[in-house]
């Protein structure tokens, strides 16, 4: 059996990594209060932002123990979230102890992503279907190929980098809207507003909106309106980078 420090260190990095990776408020806390569950707890509760994460439990003495964890970088990957979804659900059934379940949290954390070869041409292939899906012509639907490729592995960089999302989403903005009037001078495509509306789907902070609705439905208000305004600063960082591209090369 865990003592209440291992088992609150536990539920924290459990729930850091899924906030670090997209989960929604309130799947984070009931992640966090499934793992305290666990013990023989009087008390657990878990307080959960977009930014950081306060967790309190109390012993069968009435020793509180309180634990608090900043996040700072925040992505999106829904396959390390059910990861520790599921253990979680594992946590409750078995008896690991403390440093099995430290190794299986490391893991899912250290646990790669897909390769930088393979993201930009999953990239291109959105952008080219979504520029079709606009209205686009085939020629467009090329060049969205070609623009969401670059602008990927553009991202690819800036993301290894760890630099803000201010400055990534600009970056990738001014990015798309370039190559989308290169393409078009070069008469490989015809329409540059289909070709930029197809290409900026990549960027588009879909798990965002669809989480502050969540969380807002859900009752976590702070975090709610936190993600709404973090999916609207998105697009307007997206609309400023093409918006300084279109003004100086058009």
């Amino acid at each position: 059996m865990m003592s209440p420090k291992e088992l609150i260190e536990v539920a924290l990095l459990a729930g850091e990594i899924m906030l670090k990776n997209g989960a929604e408020t309130y799947r984070v806390e009931d992640t966090m209060v499934r793992i305290c569950s666990k013990g023989n707890l009087k008390f657990a509760e878990s307080f959960v932002i977009p930014t950081g994460i306060v967790a309190t439990i109390a012993d069968e003495e009435n020793n509180l123990v309180t634990i608090s964890k900043r996040i700072k970088n925040r992505t999106i990957d829904l396959n390390k979230i059910s990861l520790v979804n599921q253990f979680s659900r594992d946590f409750q059934k078995r008896d690991y102890s403390y440093a099995q379940a430290i190794k299986i949290l490391n893991d899912i954390q250290n646990k790669e992503g897909y390769s930088n070869t393979i993201t930009p041409i999953a990239a291109a292939l959105v952008c080219c279907f979504s520029t079709i899906l606009f209205g686009g012509e085939i020629l467009d639907a090329l060049s969205a190929f070609f623009v969401g490729l670059f602008t990927q592995a553009i991202l690819n960089v800036l993301n290894s980098r760890k630099l803000s999302y201010f400055i990534s989403y600009i970056i990738g903005g001014f990015s798309t809207a370039t190559m989308a009037l290169i393409t078009i001078n070069f008469h490989l495509g015809i329409n540059l507003d289909k070709i930029i509306i197809g290409s900026v789907m990549i960027m588009t902070p879909g798990v965002a909106i669809t989480n502050a609705i969540r969380d807002t439905i859900a009752g976590d208000l702070l975090s709610g309106v936190a993600r709404g305004i973090e999916a609207f600063l998105i697009a307007i960082f997206i609309a400023t980078g093409a918006g300084i591209a279109l003004s100086i090369l058009k």
